[in-house]
């Protein structure tokens, strides 16, 4: 599911999916979310090519602040905790754009959760799927094309801190 599907507007069924599927959640559940790296793969770059947006950091920035209303109505809405993932950067075409998402994710996640204390939380692990010199670390990798779940060990460190 793209964040961009998730705006008000659009009733993709993607995104219906997504809200039944929120809707099967208990009332103040905690909840891990996972979105944008479609937005990275494709949909952010399309878009700047077609000159819906005057760069990747607009694209990025409008497809992360529909992802933070999203996230917002939804813990006013259901008291539900939320933890952020960061973008898994695993694609070597498409890390460049996924470490400029995740900063701004980063950032707007931080700067959300003022307005919603303990309730919205960034887990802060992308550094650590990053060897020194900013490629996907090789022991992370499963096909190509997806994490191993070796990664758990690195988002349960960040959980760690949180909870």
């Amino acid at each position: 599911l793209k964040c961009w599907h998730l705006r008000e507007e659009s009733a993709f069924y993607p995104k219906m999916q997504f809200l039944n599927s929120i809707a099967q959640l208990p009332s103040g559940a905690q909840v891990i979310m996972a979105f944008g790296e479609i937005d990275c793969r494709e949909g952010i770059l399309v878009s700047v090519q077609k000159d819906r947006y005057k760069d990747i950091d607009e694209g990025i920035l409008v497809t992360v602040n529909i992802y933070m209303r999203v996230l917002l109505k939804l813990i006013e809405e259901r008291g539900l905790e939320i933890f952020v993932h960061p973008v898994p950067p695993v694609l070597n075409e498409t890390r460049a754009v996924v470490k400029a998402y995740s900063k701004i994710l980063k950032r707007r996640v931080e700067e959300t959760a003022q307005k919603v204390p303990g309730k919205l939380h960034y887990l802060d692990f992308f550094d650590s799927l990053l060897t020194a010199d900013g490629q996907f670390r090789k022991d992370l990798e499963l096909d190509g094309t997806h994490m191993s779940p070796k990664y758990l060990e690195e988002m349960h460190k960040s959980l760690a801190t949180i909870v």
